[in-house]
């Protein structure tokens, strides 16, 4: 655990000094092809901020132990528990239909992107919704391969459901929260970074 928040740190500071760099270079830093990111001064002059916070959730959200007898509800409406679907290492979209929709947007949008280096069963996309049928319409714009699964509003019952923000987590059938990320939309280099260490740590996909 404390070698995963050092190694965050290394891979925050390394970021921040390309992101500077590009800065200088006045370089559009990432593109989707649905999402286009531009990166004013403004944000710049925050970017030590956001990575600072971002750090704290980790250490406030690591360690938590999932209840495995949480009960969820599948695309087609049924219910399976947590103990169900956590078959081996998992990265969980945690995110609710009340958070910021921008925020959701680009990480579906990474998601989507990113879907050729994660296999299907790879990563869940656990919502909670107001209306169901508003994000599995998003689900299929976006073309999304991963299975979702309905919660109820800090359903997990861990500490950074208070968070109020869309965030990643890595988990497996020890139901431990781990490698806690809550991506920043104007920034996704950094959400990119953070999939890739996962696939080279734990899924070794192309």
């Amino acid at each position: 655990m404390k070698r995963d928040k050092i190694y965050f740190i290394i891979i925050a500071v390394l970021i921040v000094s390309n992101l500077v760099f590009l800065k200088k270079k006045k370089t559009t830093i990432y593109e989707t092809g649905q999402v286009t990111w531009e990166y004013d001064s403004k944000l710049f002059d925050k970017l030590g901020e956001i990575l600072f916070n971002n750090m704290q959730w980790q250490w406030i959200g690591e360690g938590d132990t999932l209840r495995k007898n949480i009960l969820l509800e599948t695309e087609d409406f049924k219910q399976l528990s947590l103990m169900e679907i956590l078959n081996g290492k998992k990265i969980v979209f945690r995110f609710s239909e009340r958070q910021c929709p921008s925020c959701i947007d680009a990480q579906m949008s990474l998601i989507k992107l990113h879907e050729k280096i994660f296999n299907k069963d790879d990563i869940i996309l656990l919502a909670s919704p107001l209306i169901k049928r508003n994000i599995l319409i998003k689900k299929n714009e976006y073309k999304i391969k991963h299975s979702l699964y309905f919660i109820e509003e800090e359903g997990l019952k861990i500490k950074i459901e208070k968070l109020n923000m869309p965030y990643y987590f890595v988990t497996d059938k020890n139901y431990v929260v781990d490698l806690v990320f809550v991506p920043v939309k104007e920034i996704p280099l950094i959400t990119k970074h953070y999939f890739a260490n996962l696939n080279n740590r734990f899924f070794n996909n192309q």
